[in-house]
């Protein structure tokens, strides 16, 4: 299994794609910053934005990126008929999808952690630095790697199932899309207000009578009991909470856990189908 697991490392890190996406990735947190800065120059902003949002964000437009670079990366092994040499050559179908799944989940952990040094730098440099706690910061940062684990063994498990190239980085496409689109609308839900002020009054006294009407979209009950935790499932939706910071404490436990639920479930699907498929 070593000399299979470094020969796939090595077949990445050479793959010019992967650097190509690897630094324009890194440099968004640096230009939004840099935007956010000069912003705040010309408006003569006495406090300036800080840049938790950015330090976060970045996993919310990651699944793109990763479904790009395991198509690219998993699908050239069909293309090229890699995957049936290495059969032929006596590696088990459960260990090509494990080396395919540390491989996969290497190159986009590499991606990710330099988008957070850039960020770093670009935070202290550019800005006033962050406001939130080192110790709240490693918490947020260990979920944000979970997330990339989930989006990319996912991803990896459609594109290992599906042979054609083509097919996969469609798929793989679409269901990034449909996943930054699910979990923004389930943020949006859950983040309407209770109320709506309908109108101000002021009284003869002078005093002020905010009229407050319930808000007919805001989700109540054991509907909106259900959608904080999809919310919490979701990785989307966890990027979201981490990019606005308004999440209990509790919630740096149980994230994690469900991403590691979804990562299992995920390996034991993508390994039981990957092991029936018939290879053309």
């Amino acid at each position: 299994m070593s000399n299979l697991l470094s020969a796939e490392l090595h077949r990445m890190f050479r793959h010019r794609y992967y650097w190509i996406g690897t630094i324009l990735f890194g440099c968004i947190p640096y230009l939004s910053m840099y935007l956010i800065r000069q912003a705040d120059i010309r408006h003569n902003n006495p406090k300036p934005e800080p840049p938790d949002g950015i330090l976060f964000a970045g996993t919310f437009y990651l699944p793109i990126l990763i479904a790009v670079f395991v198509c690219l990366h998993i699908g050239s092994e069909y293309s090229d008929k890699t995957i049936r040499n290495k059969k032929a050559l006596g590696h088990s179908r459960t260990m090509v999808y494990l080396v395919n799944w540390i491989v996969c989940n290497a190159g986009v952990f590499l991606t990710y952690f330099i988008y957070v040094v850039v960020s770093f730098i670009g935070g202290y440099f550019l800005t006033n630095g962050y406001l939130t706690s080192f110790s709240a910061m490693c918490g947020d940062l260990f979920i944000s790697f979970m997330i990339t684990m989930v989006y990319t063994t996912l991803m990896q498990m459609f594109v290992m199932l599906v042979q054609s190239k083509s097919a996969g980085a469609v798929i793989s496409l679409v269901f990034a899309i449909f996943i930054m689109l699910a979990g923004a609308s389930v943020m949006q839900k859950l983040n309407e207000p209770e109320y709506m002020t309908a109108d101000i009054l002021v009284t003869y006294n002078g005093d002020v009578n905010d009229q407050h009407q319930p808000n007919p979209a805001y989700v109540r009950g054991k509907e909106r009991e259900a959608l904080m935790v999809v919310a919490d499932i979701l990785p989307s939706s966890q990027s979201m909470q981490l990019a606005e910071g308004a999440f209990a404490p509790e919630k740096l436990m149980r994230m994690p856990v469900y991403s590691c639920v979804v990562i299992l479930l995920s390996l034991a699907v993508g390994i039981s189908l990957f092991r029936r498929e018939d290879m053309k």
